[in-house]
């Protein structure tokens, strides 16, 4: 069966249609997705009511495209109308409930907001312990997402023993390369990189992607992009004859498997181009700073941080290359864009207004 036999009027039909909406998502084409989505939805709400299990499910999966296309108003606005839904439907403490708070939480994190994050975090993470037990799946995606914040809002400590103790947990549920396991001990690798503990980093990543390949695939997206973050290690480590080559396998490999101008391919094009910055091959780096540049926009939306900070990359290799008038040109759209993203007065935005004031001081070119 299928949407070709039953046709997109058709529930089962348009569920395939909103699964190939998340599909889309995932592969960087992320406003086709939500439309696709947003179509099965409504047919959902038609066929089966707003109350609907299914129809939550999908609800849920709504807002981080909304996110990841920059619309964070929208995708705010998805995410509490889906936890109030399943709070009605299910109760406070029900499964899909604890996820559709938990989505509500990333997209918090995904704006920056660390604080309100860790806010809504806290608690829940206590009520799924209490109510579902500490080894349940929820449990431990919740317990990643606190230690996250946690580590965010700058308490390492507590952020590295709840990212320890949840890994335990993993490891003890699913076996020591289960993705889920892998999932834990790669977020435990950011926080000890993060913390210049680079070999314990090291060591993290590479048993994480030993579990990933085992369980996901070598070539999995997934696996890649941890890939990538190995050799972004590597590069800061001053071993930029191991990154490379790494970094070369990510873009490739992910190029392959979510497509050349997925949100995926460019994070693996920028540690690439951070290595050969670094590597003092700074019109390689430039060249691919300006493809990621150029990319983002249409994978991740016009205002979207994950962009801006691309561009902001790109504004800095092609000072350091000496082209100033791309630079100024790329610190203006990144400050415009981090502006409107993230507020005028946030760090990122203020970073990038600093920049763009310097090198209007340095061109001649103010106002």
């Amino acid at each position: 069966s299928g949407v070709p036999e039953r046709g997109e009027a058709h529930p089962r039909g348009r569920d395939l249609v909103a699964n190939r909406g998340c599909v889309l998502g995932m592969t960087g084409r992320a406003d086709e997705g939500e439309a696709a989505l947003r179509a099965g939805i409504a047919t959902s709400v038609a066929a089966r009511g707003e109350a609907d299990a299914k129809t939550l499910a999908l609800r849920g999966n709504r807002a981080p495209l909304l996110t990841q296309v920059g619309r964070f108003g929208a995708a705010e606005a998805a995410g509490a109308t889906n936890v109030q839904a399943a709070e009605a439907v299910f109760g406070a403490d029900h499964p899909r409930t604890f996820l559709a708070r938990s989505n509500a939480a990333t997209l918090l994190l995904e704006r920056g907001d660390a604080e309100a994050a860790l806010g809504v975090l806290l608690p829940m993470h206590d009520a799924a312990v209490r109510t579902l037990g500490a080894e349940s799946p929820m449990t431990l995606r919740i317990a990643r997402g606190l230690g996250t914040a946690q580590r965010l809002t700058g308490d390492t400590a507590s952020a590295e023993a709840t990212l320890r103790e949840t890994l335990r947990l993993s490891e003890a549920r699913f076996g020591a390369d289960h993705a889920e396991t892998a999932r834990q001990r790669a977020t435990l690798g950011l926080l000890l990189s993060e913390s210049e503990r680079l070999g314990e980093a090291e060591r993290a990543y590479r048993r994480a992607i030993e579990g990933l390949s085992a369980s996901l695939g070598e070539g999995h997206s997934e696996t890649l992009m941890l890939t990538a973050n190995l050799a972004n290690l590597l590069r800061r480590d001053g071993r930029l004859d191991e990154a490379e080559p790494l970094a070369r396998r990510a873009l490739a490999g992910q190029a392959q498997a979510v497509g050349g101008d997925s949100f995926q391919a460019l994070a693996a094009r920028n540690a690439l181009a951070m290595i050969l910055e670094d590597a003092g091959r700074d019109a390689e780096a430039m060249e691919h700073t300006r493809l990621v540049a150029e990319q983002a926009p249409a994978v991740l939306g016009p205002e979207n941080p994950n962009g801006a900070m691309f561009m902001l990359r790109h504004a800095r290799t092609a000072e350091r290359g000496g082209d100033a008038p791309e630079a100024l040109r790329a610190a203006r759209l990144a400050e415009a864009a981090l502006a409107s993203a993230l507020g005028a007065e946030h760090e990122l935005a203020v970073s990038a207004r600093e920049m763009v004031e310097q090198l209007e001081g340095a061109s001649g070119a103010g106002g």
